[in-house]
């Protein structure tokens, strides 16, 4: 009996440092922020109060043990002191709606986190980036208007400047705004768009065009430019734009994973070992070579050790030999009949072979791996959650072993204890026989 109760006082503490653990990394959330407190603490009682009084204020609706509520909290604590600058200055905010449900429920709060963007007190869903680059560029971007007009060399250098490459830049020279509103509404959350109506040889030589009207698309001052010249028709702009959404070959990552694949064109998915090495640098630079002659496509390229969850439905292991480039369509994917076939120097052959047989629909399509059952439900844990769980199981081992032998030794004693009694009883009978 003693040992038993050992086992169970020795569970209770055990379970309650485990919770304890986990607790204390879930508060973490709700700490302010150490610099100027620019992230505010919203409650059932200031809410109404504080979105009135910030004509721009993104709030993060949130549960204390969200995972992914966690991960974003710091984010939101570097982008908050920098978005408060400017002459249109955007607030970042918090509400713990699971503290503060009225708020919740009004907003029909029913996953973490969510995040909402009040412009005047309307809300309207954000669904932009979670890094705090990110969130920085896309909540720009909202606050701004649709169109900006330049009117100016020093403008326009200013304008390409400030709003960084997260994001393109349409820019239309010798156009005006009304010709490009209408775009500039419908893609404002994915692209800036600016118009200038007289512009120098200058300005025509830094942004890649030799005459007006022309519809310039860069990310940044030295950024890829790609021109348009018209005509400048609804469907033949739209076409333009889409296209051109996206970088020539786009840096796959959990931030740009939506973007990529909302695009809606198959594509084209180049495995590397790493970004930095001039082998892979040198890949890179014959994919954005290749890249304007298969538009159909959208190009990008994974870094595997960054991301090797993304590529295991891919059957892509460590053991694969890289580089290597497969062609991803809903859930289905190709791959080239050759396992090295884009190790060494003839990577535009193969690429080119690749994408006609592809076209052609002459490869086999795989269907990708699906996750199995302890695989999805660890995918988005924290490490810690998962080293809890680790040391919970070995917990659960260790003590269904002591509480094994402590019945053990509950049952030796017994049967010491029946069996000496018997002896001492069939000795007491034989006495009284012989008697």
């Amino acid at each position: 009996m003693a040992a038993s109760q050992s086992v169970r006082v020795f569970c209770f503490w055990a379970i309650a440092l485990l919770l304890g653990f986990s607790s204390g990394r879930a508060d973490d959330h709700v700490v302010e922020p150490a610099a100027a407190g620019r992230v505010l603490e919203l409650t059932d009682d200031n809410f109404e109060t504080e979105i009135a009084k910030h004509d721009h204020i993104l709030v993060d609706f949130y549960a204390p043990w969200c995972g992914f509520c966690n991960r974003l909290s710091p984010q939101l604590d570097i982008a908050a002191p920098v978005l408060v600058q400017g002459s249109r200055p955007i607030f970042l905010a918090k509400i713990d709606v699971e503290k503060h449900s009225k708020v919740g429920s009004k907003y029909k709060i029913s996953a973490f986190p969510t995040l909402k963007y009040f412009i005047k007190g309307l809300p309207t869903d954000y669904t932009g980036p979670r890094k705090a680059d990110g969130i920085i560029t896309h909540l720009r971007r909202l606050s701004a208007p649709s169109i900006e007009q330049l009117n100016s060399e020093a403008e326009l250098h200013g304008f390409v400047k400030s709003i960084g490459t997260e994001i393109p830049l349409f820019i239309g020279f010798g156009l005006k705004a009304t010709d490009l509103e209408e775009f500039a509404n419908k893609y404002r959350s994915k692209a800036w768009f600016a118009v200038m109506e007289t512009f120098s040889e200058e300005i025509m030589e830094d942004f890649n065009f030799d005459k007006g009207p022309a519809l310039v698309v860069t990310r940044g001052e030295h950024g890829e430019k790609t021109t348009f010249y018209g005509p400048f028709e609804a469907e033949d702009v739209t076409e333009f734009v889409l296209l051109n959404l996206l970088p020539l070959v786009s840096h796959m990552t959990p931030e740009t994973l939506r973007s990529v694949r909302e695009d809606g064109r198959p594509v084209v998915v180049a495995v590397l070992e790493s970004e930095s090495a001039p082998e892979d640098k040198e890949f890179i630079k014959k994919l954005k070579m290749a890249a304007p002659a298969y538009r159909k496509f959208v190009f990008a390229y994974v870094v595997a050790p960054q991301w090797p969850e993304f590529l295991r439905p891919f059957w892509i292991r460590k053991e694969t030999k890289l580089p290597t480039v497969f062609v991803w369509t809903d859930d289905t994917f190709v791959v080239s009949n050759k396992s090295d076939a884009f190790i060494g120097s003839s990577v535009e052959t193969e690429l080119y072979n690749l994408l006609q047989m592809y076209q052609d629909n002459v490869l086999k399509r795989h269907k990708m791996r699906t996750p199995s059952l302890w695989e999805r439900a660890t995918a988005n844990l924290p490490l810690t959650v998962g080293y809890g769980f680790l040391c919970l199981g070995i917990l659960i081992l260790l003590l269904k072993g002591w509480d094994t032998r402590a019945h053990q030794e509950v049952r030796e004693e017994h049967s010491d204890a029946t069996g000496g009694s018997s002896a001492e009883g069939r000795g007491s009978r034989g006495d009284k026989k012989e008697d």
